[in-house]
Formats: C-alpha cells, sequence, structure tokens
C-alpha cells in the first residue's frame, strides 16, 4: 500500500477535503510508473483496461481496506492514460466503469460549466 495510515483514514472515513487527489489513475514519484486507486465497496475484483492506447497496461487493483478501497501499480507506463474499470462483484457479475480520465488535469469551479460530473 502506498497510502501513509492517515491519507488511508481520511478516504475510508469519508474526512479528505480532495479525495480526487488520491483517487484514480496518478503518476508515482520519480516517474517509476503508475497507481489507481478507487472506492468501489461492492467489488470482488478490479481491473484496469486502457481505452484509446491499447498497448497501455492491463494490470489488478488489490483492496486495501474492507471498506471497498482498491489500489493497483504498474511500473510498465509512467504517464496517465485513459482507462476503464472492469468491476467483478461477489455474484461473479461483471460491469465496465468509463473514468472521469482527466480529472486530474481540468480545474473546475462550483456554479460553472466545468463541474465535475461525477460529483458535483
Amino acid at each position: 500500500m502506498l497510502l501513509t495510515k492517515d491519507e488511508l483514514h481520511s478516504l475510508v472515513e469519508l474526512m479528505h477535503q480532495s479525495p480526487h487527489m488520491l483517487l484514480g489513475m496518478q503518476p508515482l514519484g520519480g516517474g517509476s510508473g503508475l497507481v489507481v486507486r478507487a472506492f468501489l465497496p461492492d467489488a470482488a475484483k478490479v481491473e484496469v483496461q486502457p481505452v484509446h492506447e491499447k498497448d497501455k497496461p492491463r494490470f489488478a487493483l488489490k483492496r486495501i481496506h474492507e471498506s471497498g478501497l482498491f489500489e493497483g501499480t504498474t511500473k510498465s507506463a509512467n504517464r496517465v492514460y485513459a482507462y476503464d474499470l472492469v468491476v467483478t462483484n461477489h455474484q461473479g457479475r461483471t460491469r465496465r466503469t468509463r473514468t472521469n480520465r482527466f480529472m486530474n488535469f481540468v480545474p473546475w469551479r462550483k456554479n460553472s460549466a466545468n463541474l465535475c460530473p461525477s460529483c458535483c
């Protein structure tokens, strides 16, 4: 797990003031790879699958907290790319979750046309 205990606690207790800084796809320090985190309480299994650049890596996320917080890393890429999460629930049903791929790069303000579509 790459999160500190304080970061983990703030996410699972819904106290982090800017969870998008920790969730989604993020570059690891020094260009050493990427980390993806997702909060999916009903998931049994989660996999990252590239959308446009099919040569980018697919990789599994592991549950790091019983609340449904998942995390996975890859060293096969060091730039953020468009991806979907393939989520399998405990009954074996699978769904594809379209992520907001550019959340980390697009500034947004409340009451503007650039609202975050996933939470605002």
